[in-house]
């Protein structure tokens, strides 16, 4: 009774658990008819009920079109009225923890009954999976009541912070001073380019370099295997070239155990990669994978992506533009860092119209703008035709959500051999 009453008059009632309730799989009629007048409400106005007299408006309504009785609808007024003699809910905290398990059991069934339906129709069962993490977090989300502008002097001065206090470099010197020292937490970077031009490499870099600063690194490629991935990242970190690590991996390998103990803060970061199918794999498909590896305890701090453009938004393959599905990607790539609040790159192709141009811009990225309007930072990759012969690549930032923008570095020398998009000088224990 008294959570029927609460889904219809205390907005945060509703907005913990009300939303998660199943209608149709309650007993009683009167509360079954509370409760849907509530979701009806929201969905309707897209806020919370807040009034009783609002419930029982919306069961008129109801009571209109044939879809329930007036004896129904008298049972919910009288239900109300019970709760309200009572005076009302005394105890919400207590109420909520005493709802919130019998609300996740129904919601887990749920989920589970889903997965077993996607499985049998040999479908993605990735969406309904995906309900769990959603059912643990029943009755214990909350919903920001945003900051109130107190003008303390911790607040002016954490507000008039500007600098990146913990910030993730690329490798790339002179792009990493244009960037303030790396990219930030819960922030997605692109870098954009030409087919060819470095984009694999320059996320192989990114990743290297997150590893000597003592990072885990989570690496997702549609374009290489996991096996020159993990060349890239070797001959990087150690300084070996392909053939040189082929012919000597002893060395590889001492060379790796020295780095190990060379640090003084930490050791070498630990590397995962995972392969998806291109069109096929989804950003869905990379949180289970990183949910899985939670479990042998890599957490990472980096993810990798190589690249978003050959994701799919949903692995059931529905028929949308490549507007839609590739702005719908890049959004829940992004959404993925900001939960998890780690630090995201991917990169994405351009249009190929413009042939090798001196500068590319936001304009130049394929198939949607939508990439590098939800992109956080994005670096061009740009090499003229005398770049090309030269082995030397320039840099161009289109977009720095916090920072400045349009600044170009380079030319830089190129070092694809090492497994770098370009040549980097590191102080070595061998």
């Amino acid at each position: 009774m008294q959570a029927a009453y609460a889904c219809v008059t205390d907005p945060r009632f509703f907005e913990i658990l009300g939303l998660a309730m199943e209608p149709d799989r309650l007993q009683d009629e009167d509360v079954k008819l509370l409760v849907w007048a509530a979701q009806e409400i929201y969905r309707v106005n897209d806020a919370p009920c807040a009034s009783s007299v609002a419930a029982i408006q919306q069961l008129r309504l109801r009571v209109n079109a044939g879809k329930t009785t007036m004896e129904s609808l008298q049972l919910a007024s009288d239900l109300l009225d019970a709760v309200e003699d009572a005076g009302g809910i005394v105890d919400l905290e207590g109420l909520i923890n005493t709802v919130a398990p019998a609300v996740r059991a129904v919601a887990h069934m749920v989920a589970v009954e889903e997965t077993i339906q996607k499985v049998g129709a040999q479908g993605d069962p990735g969406e309904a999976a995906d309900k769990f993490s959603t059912v643990a977090a029943i009755g214990k989300a909350r919903v920001s009541r945003g900051i109130e502008l107190s003008w303390s002097e911790e607040q002016v001065t954490a507000a008039a912070v500007t600098t990146i206090t913990d910030p993730l470099p690329t490798g790339i010197p002179e792009l990493d001073v244009v960037l303030g020292g790396g990219t930030e937490r819960e922030s997605l970077g692109v870098f954009l380019g030409n087919s060819g031009d470095g984009k694999s490499l320059a996320l192989c870099h990114v990743a290297a370099e997150a590893i000597w600063d003592g990072r885990r690194v989570a690496y997702v490629t549609a374009e290489l295997s996991e096996l020159q991935v993990a060349q890239r990242v070797m001959c990087n970190v150690v300084n070996l070239t392909p053939t040189e690590l082929a012919a000597t991996p002893k060395e590889a390998v001492r060379r790796r155990a020295l780095l190990n103990g060379f640090f003084h803060t930490h050791a070498l970061g630990d590397f995962r990669c995972l392969y998806v199918t291109p069109k096929v794999g989804t950003v869905a498909q990379i949180k289970r994978w990183l949910v899985d590896v939670a479990r042998d305890g890599f957490v990472p701090d980096v993810l990798l992506v190589d690249y978003a453009d050959k994701l799919a938004a949903k692995a059931s393959g529905d028929a949308k533009s490549s507007y839609v599905e590739q702005g719908a990607v890049y959004q829940q790539l992004r959404n993925l860092v900001v939960e998890l609040k780690i630090y995201g790159w991917t990169a994405s192709q351009t249009t190929g119209r413009q042939g090798r141009k001196k500068k590319l811009d936001l304009e130049d990225v394929s198939d949607s703008m939508e990439k590098v309007r939800i992109a956080d930072t994005v670096v061009a990759l740009m090499r003229d035709d005398n770049d090309v012969q030269a082995g030397l690549i320039r840099f161009r930032l289109p977009k720095r959500r916090n920072g400045q923008a349009h600044v170009e570095v380079g030319p830089c020398v190129m070092d694809p051999e090492h497994g770098r998009i370009v040549t980097v000088s590191r102080v070595v224990p061998w």
